[in-house]
């Protein structure tokens, strides 16, 4: 049970090589860190990882199936802005009623308000809209999760916090995490292991 990526390559449309060859693995329950100078194709990966965005080359399997499979999506991809990954338009209800049923006691540990479910995203503080993004991508059937930069708008207290209730859901429901950062002793105190993009991932992605 694994989520894998076998000789992944982007290319920007009209643009350069991101990334060639690229191979990663992340087992069920694992917490694997992915770090990287800036520009060098986090994200990208990241979204190509999720299904969000498909490669130039190379395959992306979910406990040996396509990423992009039918039915539900096993991987979750919280990224580090969230007010682009929600409809500005509808209440924090919508959004999150469109994913799943979400459980209250999961709803609790992540320090979601009740009267926040009535908002929309830019009633919401960058802190609170992520709160949401992460509830949303712990649905029942997420099987991977990849976060990034995921706490980037919080405080340090509060990053330790939100990530100690993340890796607690892990161990709970064996979840393969995908951490990408920049803060290494974040990454070192969190993952089984760490790997570093391709040298040759240089131009910026976002």
């Amino acid at each position: 049970m694994s989520l894998r990526a076998t000789d992944l390559a982007y290319r920007v449309p009209g643009g350069r090589q991101l990334f060639t060859g690229l191979d990663l693995r992340v087992e069920a329950g694992q917490v694997v860190g992915l770090t990287g100078e800036s520009g060098c194709g986090k994200s990208t990966l990241a979204r190509i990882l999720a299904g969000h965005l498909p490669p130039t080359a190379g395959t992306v399997l979910t406990d040996g199936e396509s990423v992009n499979a039918p039915g539900p999506r096993p991987v979750q991809l919280v990224q580090q802005h969230p007010e682009k990954a929600v409809n500005p338009r509808w209440t924090m209800r919508s959004v999150i009623a469109e994913a799943h049923d979400p459980d209250p006691a999961l709803c609790e540990r992540l320090g979601i308000r009740a009267e926040w479910y009535g908002r929309r995203p830019a009633e919401l503080s960058g802190g609170e809209l992520q709160r949401f993004c992460l509830l949303r991508a712990l649905g029942p059937r997420t099987r991977y999760l990849i976060a990034d930069e995921m706490t980037a708008m919080f405080d340090t207290l509060t990053q330790a916090e939100l990530f100690a209730v993340v890796m607690d859901i892990v161990v709970e429901r064996s979840i393969g995490l995908l951490v990408i950062s920049h803060d290494i002793p974040l990454l070192s105190r969190l993952c089984d292991e760490i790997v570093a993009m391709p040298e040759q991932a240089s131009t910026p992605s976002h």
